[in-house]
């Protein structure tokens, strides 16, 4: 329980306040109960107490993007000593802060610097892929994306984002290849289905596009009101 967790670990904070292990406990704690401010707080002290672990500057960093401050979660992570992982992930979270914000340069810019740290990672391709996606390069996009999907083959993720692209692309068989393997990995992938009902749609085929589109009511997906629109049709 991280309520309970939370006021064990603040009794000896109290009594001994210059401990860093405790107070990076805590900010474990508030994270854990999506308290970002009083997580950033807690791990900053954790830090100005000599907590040098890699774990607390890839937490700040992220708690930081989250809460729309990028250059703070910058300036953090180039102070910290990381390993590779870690600094990609602290830069996707960076990078997503900024894309959030409809920076697309710096959002680039970091996401750049997540692949070069990590390539292995599918997670990396997948964030710089979003980022020129957002830039309108679907072509370079493609091939992140078909970068990620060679670390992550089975991502029904990866490959529902391959066909909103190829469809935007006029690659109709590509996007639906893309449907298909999706959803033969996840029958229940909501951006699989998502896509596949606007194929449908595409095709004049709105009976089936409603029938995908119950489907997802069911499984509780948002954005099924088009439903009542294709109902009509």
């Amino acid at each position: 329980n991280p309520s309970k967790a939370r006021e064990a670990i603040r009794k000896p904070i109290r009594l001994a306040p210059g401990r860093p292990s405790s107070w990076r406990l805590l900010a474990q704690s508030e994270e854990m109960l999506s308290n970002g401010n009083a997580a950033v707080a807690a791990y900053r002290v954790a830090l100005r107490l000599g907590d040098t672990s890699p774990e607390i500057a890839q937490s700040l960093t992220k708690q930081l993007a989250d809460a729309g401050k990028p250059d703070e979660a910058s300036a953090v992570a180039g102070k910290a000593v990381l390993g590779r992982s870690e600094a990609a992930r602290s830069e996707l979270a960076i990078g997503h802060a900024e894309l959030k914000r409809n920076r697309l340069a710096p959002a680039e810019s970091a996401m750049k610097k997540a692949v070069e740290q990590a390539p292995e990672l599918h997670e990396t391709w997948q964030g710089l892929a979003a980022v020129i996606i957002a830039s309108k390069r679907p072509r370079e996009a493609e091939h992140a994306l078909d970068e990620a999907l060679k670390r992550s083959p089975d991502n029904a993720d990866i490959l529902a984002n391959r066909a909103v692209l190829r469809r935007e692309m006029g690659s109709r068989s590509g996007a639906e290849d893309d449907i298909r393997k999706a959803l033969a990995r996840d029958p229940g992938n909501i951006g699989a289905l998502r896509i596949q009902s606007v194929m449908l749609v595409d095709a004049r085929n709105f009976r089936g596009a409603v029938a995908v589109l119950a489907k997802m009511d069911s499984l509780g997906a948002a954005g099924t009101e088009e439903l009542i629109s294709l109902g009509d049709c």
